[in-house]
């Protein structure tokens, strides 16, 4: 648009070209005529409804409540603070560092090597142990199925910290069914029903009521 008004097109003429409005050329011959630059000019912008310490007590509100969401790091936050929407609120909390990441179960993976050195280690002591043995060796679990949702939820942790975190995981707490059973080498036992909280004697009375034991000791031992 300069270099067209330099050959002394009108600005009818100029808006023609690159399908501008004529307001629009006459706006930005007008910017360059006064300073001489075709950049925009800077903005002051909407000011910040936080102050640098409030943002790091919000991040800190975060850390020590990483399972809370947005909605709920702004109820925490107080009324009595300055307003703050749930896209400002997250630009915060990446500003200061957080992001939401997966909880993990454990802080000790299987991943690493003394881990799996030692389970390595164990399983031949066994295997030296029991040499022999394996078809005459009952392999006894028990499996408690949930009745609501148990996924893991994600948290706010710092950067680099992914793969590392170790909050909050809902457990069944024993309040589900469960069930009983056995392996000796390929054969399988009968399953047993267990009450919702059951310690070693009820497991027991359950496992002789069932008449189980008497199962494995024919069918195995026999």
């Amino acid at each position: 648009m300069v270099e067209l008004r330099g050959r002394g097109l009108t600005v009818r003429e100029i808006a023609s070209e690159p399908g501008r409005s004529a307001n629009s050329v006459q706006r930005w011959l007008s910017r360059y005529s006064l300073s001489g630059e075709l950049s925009n000019a800077s903005r002051p912008g909407r000011p910040r409804c936080t102050t640098r310490e409030e943002d790091a007590r919000f991040c800190n509100l975060a850390v020590q409540n990483p399972q809370f969401s947005v909605p709920r790091l702004l109820a925490e936050r107080g009324t009595e603070r300055p307003e703050m929407s749930s896209r400002t609120a997250q630009r915060r909390l990446r500003e200061g560092g957080l992001r939401l990441r997966t909880a993990k179960r454990r802080d000790i993976g299987l991943s690493l090597r003394r881990v799996q050195e030692s389970r390595v280690g164990w399983a031949r002591d066994e295997n030296r142990m029991w040499a022999g043995l394996f078809d005459r060796t009952v392999y006894i679990d028990e499996c408690c199925f949930c009745t609501f949702d148990n996924t893991r939820r994600r948290v706010w942790v710092r950067l680099g910290r992914r793969g590392r975190v170790t909050h909050w995981v809902r457990r069944s707490g024993r309040v589900s069914p469960s069930v009983f059973g056995g392996l000796v080498g390929s054969r399988l036992t009968s399953l047993v029903e267990l009450p919702k909280k059951c310690n070693s004697w009820q497991l027991a009375r359950a496992l002789r009521q069932s008449g189980w034991w008497d199962e494995v000791r024919v069918r195995i031992f026999l």
